[in-house]
């Protein structure tokens, strides 16, 4: 696949690794994205921010972290977790929360319903039918706070609630403390032209959900590139999912010397047809780094799992590239693919000379110059974006801050075999952090790692992950949230 780059916030990998109880106080950054100018058309067109880059050597990543406070509480003894009747979310969010008392406070809390008598001590999640609980909350706020015996967890929805739980526990109470704190976040149910939140992640958890992600080779190691899903390839801290490229050696085969992460996708968990996927990110922009957003049509695991019957003998599997860093300081560049099977032998059927059994669209692109428009953009490496891509049943469009910059007409192929019925069938998304090596095994290296090793370990920071759909009949999600019976060692 053709995929991206680099991240300045390398220089913060040891500030990541400070806790959140240990940066008591520090306040969530604010959402600076920027919106671009009017998009115009003709020329080769990538996104092109400002090629220009300013060292800032002093740069610390504080997005995710927020103010809080620590209170005195009697718990987590004698109190019991209540959430709304009905409310698979709350409850979802309930377990997590006793499952963290349990390991930490040794203290196994029952989790009931708001129809159940009310008691003294109470952790309310969501939105319960007690006096204490919130009941006009906007859906992007949440807060946690404690009023007497209760202590109170919620959001606007069930999203934020969620989030509300997870960063209390990020907190780390215990027996005798607790932590409140409000926080206004910028999460929406709804984007664009309706489109509604179906699924997601806002990666608020201690760890990678496998209810909703596991780790794949979808771009392989090398002979010196180890694949790695280890924490210091890849975890989630303050709030976002950290994928690293990063320098290393192994004792047991001594040509290896870097570490890229496995794929992170949802493959097994979701798939779906149709909607608008959207991530808040700052990417690494750096030579010989290759950051991606990329996903695949997924008829295998869609067959197997939920029954859906494909055309006999398709011809190809699909690839959408929402976007790839190649090495670049500047530019993502947006593709799709057709990888052709062996039954379908594209150059010997249309006669044709091609570097394997794959074509590429990579047409109809908007260059967009923001060095005029804006002050701050010099940095890119240090900044989050919006990055979406939506998908209907005759386009597949790509975004940058909520603009549409790129768009791939699905209703007509692209190459000289007619066949696109493969772009309408469930596809499952995915992120990888990769780096150029000059390997046998590499084709493709627009730039080497090797000349430009002062930026490892280098960091792909992802905020959150949302999916929305129309309610147009059209749209189909596919969901299951069973893990699967892998142990990921060294997690």
């Amino acid at each position: 696949m053709k995929l991206l780059k680099r991240s300045l916030c390398l220089l913060l990998v040891a500030a990541f690794a400070i806790s959140l109880v240990a940066c008591g106080g520090k306040t969530e950054t604010a959402d600076t994205t920027t919106k671009p100018p009017t998009a115009s058309a003709g020329d080769e067109g990538k996104w092109r921010p400002n090629p220009e880059k300013v060292e800032n050597t002093k740069f610390v990543d504080t997005d995710g972290r927020f103010e809080y406070a620590e209170v005195s509480w009697d718990g987590p003894e004698g109190y019991v977790i209540v959430v709304p009747a009905g409310d698979v979310e709350a409850k979802k969010s309930a377990t997590a929360l006793q499952e963290y008392f349990a390991a930490t406070a040794e203290v196994t809390l029952k989790i009931v319903t708001d129809k159940t008598a009310e008691v003294d001590k109470e952790i309310l999640i969501g939105k319960t039918n007690r006096a204490a609980s919130p009941k006009d909350m906007k859906e992007a706020d949440l807060e946690a706070k404690v009023e007497g015996k209760k202590v109170i967890l919620c959001g606007g929805h069930y999203v934020t609630t969620g989030s509300a739980v997870n960063r209390f526990i990020r907190l780390l109470p215990t027996k005798e403390k607790a932590y409140t704190f409000k926080v206004s976040t910028d999460f929406t149910s709804t984007v664009l032209d309706d489109y509604y939140y179906v699924w997601g992640d806002e990666f608020e958890g201690t760890d990678i959900d496998f209810t909703k992600w596991d780790f794949e080779a979808r771009m392989s190691g090398s002979t010196s590139n180890e694949l790695s899903w280890e924490k210091d390839c890849i975890e989630v801290l303050d709030g976002r999912l950290v994928i690293r490229a990063r320098r290393h050696f192994s004792v047991q085969n001594q040509n290896i010397g870097y570490r890229s992460p496995y794929s992170t996708l949802h493959k097994y968990h979701m798939n779906y047809l149709y909607g608008y996927a959207e991530i808040r990110a700052r990417i690494p922009f750096e030579k010989g780094i290759w950051p991606s957003f990329w996903g695949v049509n997924s008829c295998d695991i869609a067959e197997k799992k939920y029954g859906i019957k494909y055309n006999e003998g398709a011809k190809y599997g699909v690839e959408v590239d929402v976007y790839e860093v190649f090495g670049s300081d500047s530019l993502v560049v947006p593709n799709i693919h057709k990888w052709y099977n062996n039954s379908y032998n594209y150059p010997k059927i249309h006669g044709v000379e091609m570097d394997g059994n794959h074509t590429q669209f990579s047409g109809n692109k908007i260059s967009w110059d923001w060095a005029d428009h804006m002050d701050d953009i010099s940095v890119l490496d240090q900044e989050y974006h919006l990055y979406g891509f939506e998908w209907t049943p005759t386009k597949m469009s790509m975004y940058v801050d909520g603009n549409e910059y790129m768009v791939f007409d699905i209703t007509k192929s692209y190459d000289l075999c007619s066949d696109m019925t493969q772009y309408h069938t469930p596809l499952y998304n995915m992120f990888n952090c990769h780096v150029f090596i000059d390997d046998p095994e590499n084709s493709f290296v627009p730039n080497k790692i090797t000349d430009n090793l002062e930026v490892l370990p280098t960091e792909y920071c992802i905020d959150w992950y949302r999916v929305y759909q129309k309610k147009d009949g059209k749209s189909k999600i596919y969901i299951d949230e069973t893990p699967r019976d892998i142990v990921y060692t060294g997690r």
